[in-house]
């Protein structure tokens, strides 16, 4: 049975109009034409209507591999049907393409259409959590890409999709390498330069960008991140691409900002960030928190705490962001005022809500109870809990430098401090600037 003919079958069955069938998926012309054989339907046109008519996936697969489509569409549907959870189905189509792949006589061309066929490996396996295994077919892939002629949008998009693997491995240097060379060959591409439709070159500017940014972060290379963003946006501005910015990426870059010292700048990209309506909540939790820290070091200790106490309230709604980090912000500005057992009560919630991906979130919490306990006069179970903490190996060098001057505090409270205390101060204040890196 042809695909026409499966779907008008299946809308029968169920009862249902043309109008009924296309809604939300294609227009009742479109649908029509399919059913009468007029055209062939996209993969995701296809995967949209088979659910919603309820055809069985096996008949479909049947259908879509007796139908005159090229190997590209074969494999774009078995990719809608793994993101549908129908991994099965797609293992089935994937298989049929790669023998039958094997039949192209031109070379170039099936080196071309191996190379796709080993990235829908890659991403079936990744959806079966075989990160490893998808790894390796990726590179395969990206080997293919390498031997044959194949135009940039397709090798950048294998060098993003074996770094963007090797980023969730923890594989920092083969994520890093691999994603600077997909930046370096987009920059080449341009929204009408190419074939691909501009919201999918769009689309793969703004996933390189960030998964770049994200490996540079994530070695603490804050200023490597700046530098690709400003990059990125004169790119963007001379494709006339201001789309490629999104929420989460404006995020990273005043995260950078911050990290570099311009906090005028990553201020005005927050409350930019703010006003977006796509924002989701977690993502606004975020924003609030590093304008808060951002209020903090600027001496706006109430607007600070305005800011942190917002990200709570907003948490206690959505459950996400970063609470932890909210905590400790809270019990900052408790202390600041003088509120200890405020800072005590933020301390005990920020234990209590966990940890978040970046484990210096743990250190802090501790590092800012050493405080606290040393500004309550329980210097000798400070100065414990202090050396506990030192032993770990998990602690930003920031973090820990700020950690050794509390040391030197304890130290002195026995003593006159005076003017040596002030001096601390400053120094712990300067540290303070880069302790969220």
């Amino acid at each position: 049975m042809n695909i026409g003919h499966l779907l008008k079958t299946w809308r029968e069955r169920r009862g249902l109009t043309q109008v009924q069938a296309a809604e939300g998926i294609c227009s009742r012309v479109h649908l029509s034409d399919l059913e009468r054989g007029v055209r062939l339907p996209t993969a995701d046109v296809l995967a949209g209507l088979a659910d919603r008519l309820g055809v069985p996936v096996d008949d479909v697969v049947d259908a879509y591999l007796a139908a005159p489509v090229s190997y590209q569409q074969w494999l774009a549907f078995a990719r809608e049907l793994a993101s549908r959870g129908r991994l099965e189905a797609a293992w089935r189509l994937v298989d049929t393409v790669g023998r039958r792949v094997l039949d192209e006589p031109s070379a170039d061309a099936r080196g071309r259409y191996r190379a796709e066929h080993l990235e829908t490996v890659g991403m079936l396996r990744f959806h079966e959590g075989r990160t490893e295994e998808a790894l390796a077919a990726y590179m395969q892939a990206l080997a293919e890409r390498q031997r044959t002629p194949s135009r940039r949008y397709a090798l950048a998009r294998a060098y993003y999709q074996v770094g963007t693997v090797a980023l969730n491995l923890g594989r920092r240097q083969l994520a890093r390498e691999s994603l600077y060379e997909a930046f370096r060959i987009v920059q080449f591409i341009a929204p009408g330069d190419t074939p691909d439709p501009r919201d999918r070159v769009v689309d793969l500017h703004r996933r390189i960008v960030q998964n770049l940014s994200l490996a540079l972060l994530r070695e603490r290379n804050v200023h490597g991140a700046w530098f690709l963003y400003r990059q990125a946006d004169e790119l963007w501005r001379r494709y006339d691409m201001p789309e490629a910015w999104s929420g989460p990426l404006y995020m990273a870059r005043a995260v950078a900002e911050m990290g570099t010292g311009h906090l005028q700048e990553a201020e005005a990209l927050l409350k930019h960030v703010l006003e977006l309506a796509d924002l989701s909540d977690s993502d606004r939790v975020r924003v609030l928190n590093n304008l808060g820290v951002l209020a903090r070091l600027a001496g706006r200790w109430d607007e600070a705490e305005a800011y942190q106490r917002e990200a709570w309230r907003l948490y206690g709604v959505c459950g996400g962001g970063v609470p932890r980090a909210v905590c400790n912000e809270l019990a900052r500005c408790a202390m600041e005022r003088g509120d200890l057992d405020q800072a005590e009560a933020w301390l005990a919630e920020a234990d209590r809500v966990g940890g978040y991906w970046d484990p210096s979130l743990d250190g802090e919490t501790a590092w800012l109870r050493v405080r606290l306990l040393r500004q309550r006069g329980a210097v000798a179970e400070a100065a414990g809990l202090l050396e506990e903490v030192l032993r770990r190996e998990d602690l930003p060098v920031t973090l820990q430098r700020c950690l050794l001057v509390e040391r030197l505090r304890l130290v002195l409270t026995a003593g006159r401090t005076g003017d040596l205390t002030e001096a601390l101060d400053a120094l712990e204040a300067s540290l303070d600037r880069d302790a969220f890196f």
